[in-house]
This record gives structure tokens, C-alpha cells and sequence, in this order.
């Protein structure tokens, strides 16, 4: 079952590099997947897999990306749906999912709840269970990997130095590393990269446990979480010990990014590089910048993967800043990031010339 995923872009940032001060970095953008994420991979796979087992319905725990992804791929497939998401999920995620045919079942609490919740379920009703946990669904890997092997073919073959993904459960970055793994297997580049974990502060139970030095399966729930970035606002990853393996295992590091970090990477990849990202999505490009300033991060090709797109969080942009919101004057210069404020000449400029012909008009901005 496909809906042609995948093959989505490696992008030079070379804005955001020389802000940062790195030489060679790239955005594996997810963001051109079906449904706007990276999650319509290990969701190919899943509703593929149930196919070939005769499943007739399916259900999904998810945060945020995995449920519209499956809703879509079951949708095509023709199999039944449920989706089961904290109540905290954004609406627009809610009404994606539903509007692939899924019925929203939201729970007050957490995606680890909501995954207990289907497991409970598939006894009863039969359910093929989708959330894209490795103990609860082991294909997904074998989706989300293709992006290492995405990353290394656009590179001539030549794995990057760093590689940085967000990190909710940490099945992610526990499938690039092992994609990464196989292609060095098979011949098809000579090198492995060093794997960056990124979390948001509000919520990083691997980050403290790699900094701790704890052995992976030590890793312990995360208590009271909460930040912007909600697809990675899992108390307890239930892949984490992998993640936390492959991390080690590559020589790599692990960062957690207060949310006013992620919220300014999200504003400066979608303003100066085009790409418009969710916070989650962000989170490892900002890891990228604070594991440069700390002097963890060295020089060479580094790739960061954005794994959703921002279409799935306008309402909380616009809570944040506002937007869409016409006004009839220009922010104050401190208002606005420092990359940005070159531009508030213009735009007064701009705006006072349309007020001279049409005093009604009013600008919209963040």
C-alpha cells in the first residue's frame, strides 16, 4: 500500500548555517510526504503488513502525525480506523485524521495512556495495532530507515557527519541508525554518521538519561511534561533504549532545546529558508545550533531531519504571534527576531503607500 511517499528533498540551509556557524548543512524536509510527515513511511508499512495478514480493522495511539498517517493509508486500503490522541492535540491534527474516514477517541492524558488504551482494545475487538512503537508494531522501522538511505543516495552515496531527529518515543532515530547500519553493510558508503537525539526541555527523559550516563534500559518517565512541541511530549519512549544505544554507539550526543529555541528555529527555517515546520520539526535543527555554541558539534555535513510540516500547527502560531491578524501599523523592532528587522522598513514603507490609496488597508503579519 502506497500513497507514493518518500523521495521527499535534501535541502541546503545556507542561512541558517552561517547563523550558526557551520559550513554544510542540509534539512531532510518530511514535510513532502502525503500527509505532511515522515510518519506516512512506517504507515506504508503498517497497513501494508495488515493487508497481507487479512486485518479488517485497525487502531493507532498517537500524539499528533501517526494517526493522520495511518487514517489516510487505512483509508486507502479500506480498512475501518480508530485513533486514539491526548486531548491536547492540536485541532487541525484532529480534523486531518477524521477526515480520512477515522473516528477521534481523545483521552486526558498522554500518548503512553492512549497506547494502553488500543493494546486493551486489540484484545477485545481485534484490532491490528499501528502505533508506531517497535514493541508494539516492529515493522515501522523498516519505513522510517528509508530516510537514511534517502540521506546517503543524495549525498553521492557518502553518509553526513551528523545526523539530528527529534526524539518522542526515539523510534526514529533508532530506524536511521539502522538504516545507516545496512548501508555501510551492503558497501554502499564507507562511513557511519554520529546520530544527534533532540528533546524539548519541558519533556526529555533520554536526553537526562544519556547525560546521566544510565544504561538504556534505565530509562525513567518523565514527569509533569509539557511543551510546544507535543509529537515529542512523550513521558516515556518506548524505543528509547534503542535510540539511546544508537546514540551512543555512533560517538553521537544528546540535546534538549528550551521551547523560545524552537519556536525561533521554526520562524527562521520557514522565513529564511522556506521551510515551514512544525515545532517538532525544528527541535533538531535548534539542537544542531545550541550542540554548535556548546562546542559539541564540529564541522563537516550535517543534516538535520524535519519531520513535519507547520500546516499541522497554525493555530498555535497563531496564538502565539497572532497570525493572520490585519493591523493598520508595523511591530516594534523588538518584536521581531533579529534576522527579520532588516525588513521592517519596507514593510512600513509598504504599508503607508497602499494607506495613501486605500486608507482601510491593514497588514498581516507574525
Amino acid at each position: 500500500m502506497t500513497l507514493n511517499e518518500g523521495g521527499t528533498r535534501l535541502q541546503r540551509c545556507s542561512k541558517v548555517a552561517e547563523s550558526i556557524g557551520v559550513a554544510d548543512l542540509y534539512a531532510k524536509d518530511e514535510t513532502g510526504n502525503p500527509t505532511g510527515t515522515y510518519k506516512d513511511r512506517p504507515a506504508a508499512v503498517g497497513i501494508t503488513v495488515a493487508e497481507h495478514i487479512g486485518a479488517k480493522m485497525a487502531a493507532i495511539a498517537s500524539d499528533g502525525n501517526a494517526a493522520p498517517s495511518v487514517a489516510a493509508y487505512a483509508a486507502k486500503a479500506g480498512l475501518q480506523c480508530f485513533a486514539f490522541m491526548p486531548n491536547t492535540t492540536p485541532p487541525e491534527r484532529l480534523i486531518q485524521v477524521q477526515m480520512y474516514g477515522a473516528p477521534v477517541i481523545t483521552l486526558d492524558g498522554s500518548v503512553n495512556e492512549c497506547i494502553d488504551l488500543v493494546e486493551k482494545g486489540c484484545r477485545l475487538y481485534g484490532w491490528h495495532h499501528m502505533s508506531t512503537a517497535g514493541p508494539v508494531n516492529p515493522y515501522q522501522r523498516e519505513g522510517s530507515k528509508t530516510i537514511a538511505y534517502e540521506i546517503c543516495e543524495q549525498l553521492a552515496w557518502q553518509a553526513p557527519d551528523w545526523v539530528a531527529a527529534p526524539v518522542g518515543g526515539g523510534g526514529l532515530v533508532a530506524a536511521l541508525w539502522q538504516g545507516f547500519i545496512e548501508l555501510k553493510a551492503l558497501g554502499l558508503t564507507d562511513r557511519l554518521p554520529r546520530m544527534l537525539a533532540a528533546q524539548a526541555a519541558g519533556c526529555a527523559p533520554l536526553v537526562r538519561a544519556f547525560k546521566a550516563g544510565d544504561p538504556p534500559d534505565k530509562i525513567r518517565r518523565w514527569e509533569n511534561p509539557e511543551t510546544v512541541a507535543t509529537t515529542i511530549e512523550v513521558p516515556f519512549p518506548l524505543d528509547g533504549a534503542m535510540a539511546l544505544q544508537a546514540v551512543r554507539d555512533s560517538g553521537g550526543t544528546a540535546v534538549d532545546v528550551e521551547d523560545r529555541e524552537i519556536l525561533s528555529m521554526t520562524r527562521q527555517l520557514s522565513s529564511s529558508e522556506g521551510i515551514l515546520a512544525e515545532p517538532t520539526g525544528a527541535a533538531s535543527m535548534a539542537a544542531v545550533a545550541k550542540a554548535r555554541s556548546a562546542g559539541v558539534l564540529g564541522d563537516g555535513v550535517i543534516v538535520s531531519v524535519v519531520t513535519g510540516t507547520g500546516l499541522k500547527t497554525l493555530s498555535l502560531f497563531a496564538s502565539l504571534w497572532g497570525m493572520g491578524k490585519p493591523s493598520n501599523s508595523i511591530k516594534p523592532a523588538d518584536a521581531c527576531p533579529a534576522h527579520e528587522q532588516s525588513r521592517l522598513k519596507i514593510e512600513r514603507d509598504v504599508l503607508a503607500w497602499a494607506q495613501s490609496i486605500y486608507p482601510s488597508a491593514a497588514i498581516a503579519h507574525l
